[in-house]
């Protein structure tokens, strides 16, 4: 994922709240257009927990969705430890892939 000028000309998310929506924005326009289905992915996930489900719940609807969460997981996971840095870092890396 990390090859894509687009994943690689998104800021780096750092501990300020005040911006984290504008780079949540940014993030997700990027995924759709690396894969057009992680950026639905994202959308439904936020959809999901705007409506209070819970993170298990979440799991298993994204799971009927969407044939390949496994590989969106680890593609994920691979661009949020590259783009976060210093309090956001340290809040994603004892996250598992």
């Amino acid at each position: 994922m990390l090859e894509y000028k687009i994943l690689n000309s998104l800021k780096p998310l750092t501990g300020d709240k005040s911006k984290f929506r504008q780079w949540h924005q940014k993030f997700v326009n990027a995924l759709s257009q690396v894969k057009t289905e992680y950026g639905q992915i994202m959308r439904k996930l936020e959809d999901l927990m705007d409506t209070g489900t819970k993170i298990p719940e979440a799991k298993g609807e994204l799971d009927q969705h969407f044939a390949d969460m496994h590989t969106f997981s680890r593609d994920l996971h691979s661009v949020i430890v590259d783009k976060c840095e210093g309090e956001a870092y340290d809040k994603i890396r004892p996250i598992q892939n």
